[in-house]
């Protein structure tokens, strides 16, 4: 998010990683599904003042446990940046 003046978060911003797929099973043979993606990244670019009194959620997705075929890892979190730029 590129923001030239003031920023103000009071609700929730949620990113979050794709969860597991678990379709990977087949008559006759059994594959384990991948496990969850990593949850990436919130990026705000502000020029004026920054306030956060809500939630900023960056968690990986969820891996679950394929049946016959072993559980698939939970993705990593994410990150998140916050910057003031000059906007002169």
């Amino acid at each position: 998010m590129i923001v030239k003046g003031n920023v103000n978060i009071t609700g929730t911003i949620d990113v979050r990683g794709t969860s597991q797929d678990t379709s990977g099973r087949t008559t006759g043979a059994v594959y384990g599904g991948g496990g969850a993606s990593g949850a990436g990244a919130i990026i705000i670019l502000h020029g004026g003042t920054y306030s956060n009194s809500g939630t900023l959620n960056i968690n990986g997705g969820t891996g679950f446990n394929v049946v016959d075929a072993g559980a698939g890892a939970n993705g990593g979190a994410g990150a998140s940046v916050v910057k003031q730029i000059l906007t002169t």
